[in-house]
């Protein structure tokens, strides 16, 4: 590993990986058709069943 990698705050001395969305130090990134789109730091997580109750909800009220 290593090489190319990006230093928190410039600091080369720095050696632990670093999100390039937030800066924060992470051990996991996400990504979205291999583009980074976050940490565990800048990323919230939901189940997909509470995010489908929500989304649902939103138009039962509407009448469609």
């Amino acid at each position: 590993m290593g090489g190319n990698r990006k230093y928190r705050y410039g600091d080369e001395n720095y050696d632990n990986p670093v999100c390039p969305v937030c800066g924060e130090e992470c051990q996991t990134l996400y990504l979205q058709d291999g583009n980074v789109i976050g940490c565990d730091s800048c990323v919230d997580e939901k189940s997909a069943w509470e995010w489908w109750d929500e989304y649902q909800d939103q138009f039962s009220h509407t009448g469609f």
